[in-house]
């Protein structure tokens, strides 16, 4: 085995917005790993890697589906695997992993082929059924890896159920998280007023791709009933899409749009998930499991439907609740749970769970003109008494600790290297 392995990052278009925590991980790794970032990167994402002497390649990133834009890819990634002669190629999705199986074609020597697995995996019984182009894509490029990484057992399950020839090469890593990077924004009150958010309000927030079959209406109509009850409570959909109109035009329709915020694709969402008071993901595509970790990490509640490995991951975490898809009813009431919380003897008393905003009594969020500003001069926000706020950053960290989670790639690469 070579003293040092050389490893090209490959981070698709459908996991740009999880670039934050790769870029983490990456920064981490042992320095007997040399690293070589390729995706679309900002100005400022260049700029990091640059600073940690890590390199990196811009390039254009193709959907899924632009079969076209893959094969383009990978005659200009074969290139970089060449010339950074790469040991392993860690791909992130399905589309960068069928690059990396078409540009290793190209090169003289094939290194190790690793693809990490974020999104949900595509179900459907028969050609007919949804999710099945995804899935023959997804089926055609993973055979051409020596390994797959899942975030959940229940992934593992579900994509050996469909590929079971895949069992041997799939690994369950669950995401790990750093509770220093979420906890670093600025005050709360002054994120929420520049992304447009009342800095007075309970905010509750879902991250997701803006697409028909995510439980995004669900989503907009626990929002209504939620608002009838609670009416200073807002909410916030961060992400882009195709069925973005239709959903404004859907919370427009039951008069929740005034309450309701659609951010579009954010670069800063590691910035926003710490000011909500309460995370929902109503599903596991966009890496939900590890967005949800982080909101823990920084004392946001998260509230998970019951799909893929969601439960899997939140159930047994404080400050989380579990609800059934479609249930709109059970997801109002999960989220007014996370959002009631003990009220504080004053006003003055009111506080702030470390960078996730106010904690807010049940009176606040029924009303706003009692309400102290956070952006006050000279108040000093205290930390909340509630144990439950700092056992749910601390269970994280027990159970989802990024060194072993970084402890696990690093093995992985070492065994797939010394096995060839």
């Amino acid at each position: 085995m070579p003293d040092s392995l050389n490893v090209v990052y490959l981070i698709s278009a459908d996991s740009v917005d999880i670039t934050d925590h790769l870029l983490a991980v990456a920064t981490r790794l042992s320095p007997r790993f040399r690293l070589c970032v390729a995706a679309r990167l900002s100005q400022y994402v260049r700029r990091r890697l640059s600073q940690r002497e890590i390199r990196w390649v811009n390039l254009p990133m193709p959907a899924a589906a632009d079969r076209r834009g893959h094969y383009k890819l990978a005659a200009q990634l074969s290139r970089v695997i060449s010339s950074y002669q790469a040991h392993v190629v860690h791909s992130h999705d399905i589309s960068a992993q069928v690059c990396s199986a078409l540009a290793t074609q190209r090169t003289a020597t094939a290194p190790a082929l690793v693809c990490s697995l974020y999104s949900a995996i595509p179900r459907g019984p028969s050609p007919d059924g949804p999710g099945w182009p995804m899935r023959r894509l997804q089926r055609r490029a993973l055979q051409n890896a020596d390994a797959v990484v899942v975030p959940s057992q229940a992934e593992r399950d579900a994509l050996c159920e469909t590929t079971p020839n895949l069992a041997d090469r799939t690994q369950v890593i669950y995401q790990g998280v750093e509770r220093r990077l979420w906890t670093s924004a600025s005050d709360p009150g002054i994120k929420r007023r520049a992304v447009g958010l009342d800095p007075q309000a309970a905010l509750v927030g879902t991250i997701s791709p803006l697409r028909a079959g995510l439980g995004l209406e669900d989503f907009i109509q626990a929002a209504v009933a939620v608002q009838d009850e609670l009416p200073n409570v807002e909410f916030v959909v961060i992400g882009d899409g195709p069925h973005r109109e239709a959903l404004e035009e859907l919370a427009h329709s039951l008069g929740v749009a005034g309450g309701m915020v659609f951010l579009g694709q954010r670069v800063d969402v590691g910035d926003i998930v710490p000011i909500l008071n309460v995370l929902v993901l109503t599903t596991d595509a966009a890496a939900g499991p590890l967005r949800g970790l982080q909101a823990l990490a920084a004392d946001v509640a998260v509230v998970a439907a019951d799909v893929g490995g969601l439960r899997e991951v939140f159930e047994k975490l404080p400050r989380t609740g579990i609800f059934q898809p479609g249930n709109v009813e059970q997801l109002a009431d999960a989220i007014r749970q996370q959002l009631e919380v003990a009220p504080p003897q004053t006003m003055a008393e009111a506080a702030t769970t470390g960078a996730t905003g106010m904690t807010l009594s049940r009176e606040d969020m029924l009303a706003s003109e009692d309400l102290y500003n956070l952006d006050t001069r000279g108040l000093e926000p205290e930390l909340p008494q509630s144990a439950a706020a700092r056992t749910a950053a601390e269970a994280v960290q027990e159970r989802f600790s990024i060194d072993a989670m970084i402890a696990q790639i690093e093995q992985l690469y070492q065994r797939l290297v010394s096995e060839d």
